[in-house]
């Protein structure tokens, strides 16, 4: 858990707004969210279906590596790319 709880405070390049960056765990459940009311879609575009669950699972999960990788760079997270 603490593992994706340190997602929040790692910023990712765009804006949430206007005044705030986006952060990693905003990102994953926005992905999640946009896969979740989509996935009809995404089914009927694909011609077969999808696992629901796992499109979610790599939607939240797809971005851990970026706190794994944030420990690496001394604390810097994407803010030091």
């Amino acid at each position: 858990m603490a593992l994706t709880a340190g997602l929040r405070e790692i910023e990712r390049a765009n804006n949430a707004t206007a005044e705030r960056k986006e952060s990693v765990a905003e990102h994953s459940w926005h992905l999640a969210m946009v896969s979740w009311i989509l996935h009809a879609e995404f089914e009927r575009e694909a011609g077969q279906r999808l696992d629901l669950t796992k499109m979610l699972t790599l939607c939240l999960m797809h971005d851990l590596a970026e706190r794994r990788g944030e420990r690496g760079r001394g604390g810097a997270g994407r803010r030091g790319r």
